[in-house]
């Protein structure tokens, strides 16, 4: 069974937002389950906060009024508490959603998990995944909004001075020769990753540690970084206008994370203890069932966005326009993270994955090996992506 929503087997919970408008518990609030459960806050909270997301979905198809207290639920718990879960590190949580839609900026690791999780681990850093074209952009916003960069043994002291020394270290690996940044190269794949840049600012509670963001600066896009992750469990993504997890039965249900095809390091193992003790299973081969297949591990081929896939639309209120292109004058509709695919398979290399580039595109995408990407090809015309 694949992950389900209120609606049916395989939608998954963005084709439901629609409804939210037009969803009125007040015209069934003479029914028992409203009445005396929903619009009873404690029994309804404390029902809801201990189910998983399955759980609640599966609640949302046995009747139309389950169905529209899970679509309000999942709509005030999620998709209007995106600002919630940014303002520990901005002031201004709308401000940074826009330099992401301008920037195609995601947001992933822990933070994304948190997210997604209902859950709070302390102290944890917010990580930044950037396209290359895009770093001074970021990293500079930044150092304007109250952070310090902190520059690694290896970098310069100067923000200016290691942007510039990234972007060599970018050319490097264009060229086949490779550049593995030491303090990072236990979790991430080093071929995917430009630069890595930390900053931070004073906490504004007396005595807490300070505030900490670290950004991954691509070699060619953000999610190809992402999928490079020591395991499944923290491949979570949050754009400006979407929050997706990508494998949420296994992540979000059934505790399960699939360790990744890496080469094995001390980093690697810590950040594999780090979550075993946040109550995760670490698996090495999916576990198929009767009909042989693992259904949380699907194989095959895999797109941002799918019925595997948990999609949460996020509230855009005063968010400013996505990217504009050059010399296009009409801003982009939606993240290019949506145009995306991967292929799982739990016999060769687990996630695999070919980068697409053509002198029409602005971006480069993660795409699966030898697709024929002509709907990638034709989005700049239209200016949708």
């Amino acid at each position: 069974m694949s992950f389900e929503s209120p609606h049916q087997h395989n939608d998954p919970i963005s084709s439901l937002t629609d409804e939210l408008a037009s969803t009125s518990l007040e015209a069934i609030a003479d029914h028992v389950f409203v009445d005396k459960i929903v619009f009873n806050h404690l029994i309804f909270e404390t029902i809801f906060d201990n189910l998983t997301p399955l759980e609640f979905m599966r609640l949302g198809r046995t009747c139309q009024r389950a169905r529209a207290v899970v679509l309000r639920f999942v709509d005030q718990k999620f998709g209007s508490k995106i600002n919630d879960s940014l303002m520990r590190f901005f002031d201004d949580p709308v401000a940074f959603r826009s330099l992401q839609a301008r920037t195609g900026t995601l947001i992933s690791g822990s933070t994304a998990l948190q997210f997604f999780d209902r859950t709070s681990y302390p102290n944890s850093d917010l990580d930044l995944y950037i396209h290359p074209q895009f770093d001074r952009d970021v990293l500079l916003w930044l150092t304007d909004n109250g952070y310090t960069f902190v520059p690694e043994e290896e970098q310069p002291a100067r923000l200016e001075d290691a942007i510039e020394t990234g972007r060599r270290v970018s050319r490097l690996i264009a060229q086949g020769l490779g550049w593995i940044i030491p303090h990072r190269q236990g979790e991430y794949h080093f071929k995917t990753i430009q630069s890595v840049y930390s900053f931070r600012k004073p906490s504004p509670v007396e005595n807490e540690p300070d505030i900490r963001v670290q950004c991954m600066i691509a070699v060619h896009a953000p999610l190809e970084v992402i999928l490079s992750f020591h395991s499944t469990c923290v491949m979570n993504v949050i754009s400006f206008e979407k929050a997706y997890s990508l494998y949420p039965r296994a992540t979000l249900h059934e505790r399960r994370t699939f360790v990744n095809d890496l080469a094995p390091s001390p980093a690697r193992q810590r950040a594999y203890q780090k979550y075993t003790e946040r109550g995760f299973h670490l698996c090495y081969g999916t576990v198929p069932n009767s009909s042989g297949v693992d259904p949380a591990f699907p194989l095959g081929n895999r797109y941002i966005g799918d019925e595997h896939c948990w999609t949460i639309p996020l509230d855009i209120s005063g968010v400013g326009p996505g990217c504009r292109l050059p010399r296009s004058r009409k801003p982009l509709l939606h993240d290019p993270v949506s145009a995306s695919s991967w292929r799982f398979d739990r016999h060769a290399r687990p996630f695999d994955v070919t980068v697409y580039s053509y002198c029409t595109l602005f971006f480069r995408y993660v795409t699966i090996p030898h697709a024929v990407t002509v709907y990638a090809q034709n989005v700049p015309r239209e200016s949708s992506l």
